[in-house]
């Protein structure tokens, strides 16, 4: 993630992107990187610990 981060700065220095540009990119960045998604999670049905696609997807194994 920081390199990410120091690409978009490096393209905001650079005037390859406008402020707005990199304040969006940083955002996206930032939404994607508080994502549980692929992370074991708790199912609230069985208590199995599942790697959900999405948040509030059905636990493959008792599908609650």
């Amino acid at each position: 993630m920081e390199d990410k981060i120091f690409d978009i700065v490096t393209d905001l220095i650079r005037e390859d992107i406008g402020k707005e540009e990199a304040i969006h990119k940083l955002l996206v960045l930032n939404s994607v990187s508080n994502c549980r998604c692929n992370e074991p999670v708790k199912c609230r049905n069985c208590d199995e610990m599942v790697v959900m696609v999405s948040e509030g997807e059905f636990c493959p194994s008792c599908y609650c």
